[in-house]
């Protein structure tokens, strides 16, 4: 109740209001690690089949990049589709730099951005073209406990002998 009516920081000053019940606006997914985001992000492409800026738009020497466009690769899973996205990487500083540079939020291109960075990110967008902010948020024990099995169970990580039999316990006060 104290923190009602408080404006926002300036830095999110093109994201929406929650109160504001326009619907226009550019949905903006803060994607946190480990909480169900990369399934939020198959959903709004795979199946929805929206053009997301994201990490997933990397492309090679993408900070010298002079136009925004509309990559597209077949479906990982299932269907002979496509996903559709923005030629940049939101998931990096450098890439939310170029992206604003090449005017993503006004170009009319993109139908929802993704980013783990989201105070970067929010600048991105302009007063005319805002942001829609929305999140997942997870349990922090239940994220640090999917972290472990994720760390423990990853390719890259199976590597390292000293992952392979550790305990949830030791692994947490280890500080991997």
């Amino acid at each position: 109740e104290k923190y009602r009516g408080l404006p926002i920081p300036s830095a999110y000053k093109h994201l929406a209001e929650v109160s504001d019940v326009d619907t226009s606006g550019i949905p903006f997914f803060w994607h946190l690690p480990r909480s169900g985001g990369s399934t939020v992000r198959d959903l709004l492409t795979d199946c929805y089949g929206l053009v997301m800026a994201t990490g997933q738009g990397k492309v090679p020497n993408d900070l010298s990049i002079t136009a925004l466009k509309v990559l597209e690769r077949p479906l990982v899973v299932g269907g002979n589709g496509t996903v559709k996205f923005i030629n940049v990487d939101v998931y990096t500083k450098e890439g939310i730099e170029k992206a604003k540079q090449l005017g993503l939020a006004s170009s009319g291109l993109v139908d929802v951005v993704s980013s783990r960075l989201l105070l970067e990110t929010s600048t991105m967008f302009t007063a005319d073209h805002f942001g829609r902010l929305f999140t997942i948020f997870r349990h922090p024990i239940h994220r640090a406990v999917s972290t472990f099995h994720f760390v423990q169970d990853t390719v890259w990580r199976r590597n390292r002998n000293d992952l392979a039999d550790i305990s949830i316990e030791e692994y947490f006060k280890s500080g991997s």
